[in-house]
């Protein structure tokens, strides 16, 4: 009897262990794991629209969207799985799905013509890039804009390319001012400006003005509160000086004005290559300012403006009533070769 139930513990023991699988516990299941879905972005290229085409066939263009292509769809993508760097103001607008792996993204607030980097990251996938522009999830793509011109602030010019610019009259004489390599002159073998009117026709007073070897500026004859849409097409970059080159309108070509210091004569040569006139500004030192000249062989020309380009009057005894520590601009002018000196004071004695 003993032994028959020693007999039944063991089958009972064995039982168990097979009903708890005894086994080695190396051998134990492991959860399955998900590996991420493997995606390739394919392509990113931007969709730009014509503000308008000129009559020799120059094209205005703004970038208005990009569009990423992948090899499948991506579940879910939105707007936060995608990361735009650039130094352009480019922002994300709605992306749409518009085909198998392809999105649409909107793109607004680009100030300045340049290169984007899109990345994409999305939790569940493993995304990779081809082509020469790759870089890791990443791609690039260059956008355009027209940015806008503000009256009286520099605007920077890329060298070697056609470049447009758009700007608002702020009164019907206007200066547009060029100035090469940061002002330094002979910095372009060439630099056209071409200008037209918002409905694209050249106007007769800007057809390729053009700015050889050395910096410029150009007197214009607008409409008060039209807008203007500016191409500026140069050749010849020399190196160290691409993208060093301005723009700007100006009341007063105030980019070429020379300082002027309170009783300090200063030598004037007024000749053909700079169209027999010079442009100075200078600061009041007082309500009463008086100006000065010597050492002139013909007549010249003097004529005083506010920045905004109002003119201002001379007093009978040749002064001027103006506001201590008000910026003013002169405009020294001849028809023929002139050299002289000037300076200005509170005195009628010369300093």
């Amino acid at each position: 009897m003993k032994k028959l139930l020693q007999g039944m513990v063991l089958i009972a023991v064995i039982t168990v262990l097979i009903l708890t699988g005894c086994s080695n516990p190396g051998d134990t299941k492991k959860e399955d794991i998900k590996e991420d879905t493997p995606v390739t972005f394919i392509s990113l290229t931007a969709d730009d629209s014509s503000v308008f085409t000129t009559e020799d066939g120059s094209s205005a263009v703004i970038t208005t969207k990009l569009t990423l292509t992948f090899d499948k769809d991506i579940t879910d993508l939105n707007t936060t799985d995608i990361q735009l760097g650039s130094s352009t103001g480019t922002s994300k607008g709605n992306l749409t799905r518009t085909g198998t792996g392809i999105y649409e993204l909107a793109v607004t607030g680009i100030t300045n013509n340049g290169d984007v980097h899109v990345s994409i990251s999305k939790p569940g996938y493993n995304i990779t890039s081809t082509g020469y522009n790759k870089y890791g999830a990443t791609k690039i793509v260059t956008v355009y804009c027209i940015p806008l011109l503000t009256a009286g602030v520099a605007k920077n010019v890329k060298g070697e390319v056609k470049q447009w610019f758009k700007y608002t009259a702020t009164a019907d004489k206007q200066y547009l001012c060029i100035a090469f390599g940061g002002g330094n002159l002979n910095t372009r073998m060439s630099t056209n400006v071409y200008l037209y009117n918002s409905n694209s026709t050249k106007l007769e007073n800007a057809k390729g003005h053009s700015f050889n070897n050395g910096s410029n500026y150009y007197n214009l004859t607008l409409t008060s509160g039209q807008e203007y849409y500016v191409m500026v097409s140069q050749q010849g970059c020399r190196d160290g000086y691409d993208d060093k080159s301005v723009i700007m309108f100006d009341a007063v070509p105030s980019l070429f004005a020379y300082e002027l210091t309170a009783n300090t004569w200063i030598s004037i040569s007024l000749v053909n290559w700079n169209s027999y006139t010079e442009w100075y500004w200078f600061t009041a030192t007082g309500s009463t300012q008086f100006l000065h000249i010597k050492d002139t062989q013909h007549g010249i020309g003097i004529e005083v403006y506010y920045p905004n380009g109002t003119y201002i009057e001379f007093n009978p005894d040749f002064s001027l009533t103006l506001t201590k520590g008000q910026k003013y601009y002169l405009q020294i002018y001849s028809y023929t070769n002139v050299s002289c000196k000037i300076a200005f004071n509170e005195s009628s004695t010369p300093p």
